[in-house]
């Protein structure tokens, strides 16, 4: 007699909510239906049969760089109480016209903090198939590498994003969510959103990335989309054999040798930087990893590589060290 399927344990929830269509259809779709709605008028059917919910709360998080935030306050306060979601929000003391890493920065820090605070499971947000293609071209546009084709993932044990889940599992029939998708969604539904202003800005990379996608052709688009999917996969495999490859030149926690990695091929040294600095820094680039290597390959006379969120130290006998960062 065959084993019964392991029902998937309930969670509770804390959805990032900022008021425009993306975050507004989440809000609504999680709020009204479940894994036993049907697929036609349920985009996450999918997601919710593998991800069932048993606490729904959301939250708004005002990045003081606009005067009209009262008005998405109100609209996503009054959508949550039709709904029964308990709303949450803070507001942030950040300069004016801040950039886009620090206030995605601080935004995440105070969702996390409301996570906890109230006690929830996983942080849910609202990127879809669009921001898979503007985030892998920012990324290459940054030069983060293969990796950067693939950055924006729902993350079981992490941060949580419906809309792409399906398209990621790569399985038969798999919805593409985009941004038109949630815009027909939300007229049929009879939602009401709001458009942030600095969404027009041209300060900002992301926007003037998502201007010119919005002259390129739909197969286009599809195609970067594609090859970001495509690319994940492949990542995956290449981060298992990584894995191995990092156990092979680790001594400690957190302690590497040094002539174990400069011993590799030049592309496979970048490679494992790269992946070093995505778990202790709060911040890469292909500038920190080319700085990383020449302060590893190179006599250096100064003993401690100072980084974005973190620091390497030499030690003797040829080993290195990733310590927290120094608060400035």
């Amino acid at each position: 007699m065959p084993k019964p399927v392991p029902q998937a344990q309930s969670s509770s929830v804390l959805i990032a909510v900022s008021g425009g269509v993306d975050s507004i259809c989440l809000l609504h779709i999680l709020a009204s239906f479940n894994a036993s709605s049907e697929s036609s008028y349920n985009p996450l059917s999918r997601f919710l049969k593998d991800h069932p919910l048993c606490k729904i709360e959301a939250a708004y998080i005002d990045h003081s760089q606009r005067l009209d935030t009262d008005l998405d306050v109100k609209n996503v306060q009054e959508i949550c109480q039709k709904l029964g979601v308990k709303f949450n929000s803070t507001k942030l003391d950040l300069p004016k016209n801040c950039s886009e890493s620090l206030a995605r920065e601080e935004r995440y820090k105070a969702l996390n903090l409301i996570l906890k605070d109230r006690g929830l499971d996983h942080l849910v947000t609202g990127h879809h198939a669009d921001d898979i293609v503007e985030t892998a071209l920012i990324n290459l546009t940054r030069g983060t590498g293969p990796k950067g084709l693939c950055s924006l993932q729902h993350q079981p044990a992490g941060i949580w994003r419906p809309f792409i889940y399906d398209l990621q599992q790569q399985r038969t029939g798999s919805r593409t969510v985009t941004k038109q998708t949630l815009l027909s969604y939300a007229k049929q539904h009879n939602l009401t959103w709001n458009e942030d202003s600095t969404n027009q800005s041209g300060q900002y990379l992301r926007n003037r990335i998502r201007k010119k996608l919005e002259c390129s052709t739909p197969q286009l688009k599809q195609e970067l989309l594609n090859l970001s999917i495509s690319n994940l996969v492949l990542t995956k495999q290449i981060d298992f054999e990584l894995q191995k490859i990092l156990q092979a030149i680790q001594s400690s926690c957190h302690t590497y040798s040094i002539v174990k990695l400069t011993e590799l091929p030049e592309e496979l040294q970048a490679y494992l930087v790269h992946s070093l600095l995505t778990q202790n820094c709060t911040e890469v680039s292909s500038r920190a990893v080319k700085d990383t290597l020449n302060f590893l390959n190179t006599k250096q006379t100064a003993k401690i590589l100072q980084l974005k969120g973190a620091q390497i130290l030499i030690l003797p006998k040829k080993y290195f060290k990733f310590l927290p960062g120094v608060s400035k």
